[in-house]
């Protein structure tokens, strides 16, 4: 694997890993639907990559 896709493999893993945890704020009404658009996003992400 060359430079540039280990830079976008890093990139790819730490957009995921910034999806994740904005997952764990906190569940009140103005929230609910920004989590549920992170919990699509995830759910694309999971299944583009095959995991």
């Amino acid at each position: 694997m060359d430079q540039s896709n280990e830079e976008c493999a890093a990139t790819e893993l730490r957009r995921f890993a910034s999806l994740l945890r904005e997952l764990r704020v906190t569940d009140s009404w103005h929230t609910k639907s920004r989590r549920k658009f992170i919990q699509i996003q995830v759910c694309e992400y999971l299944k583009f990559y095959n995991v």
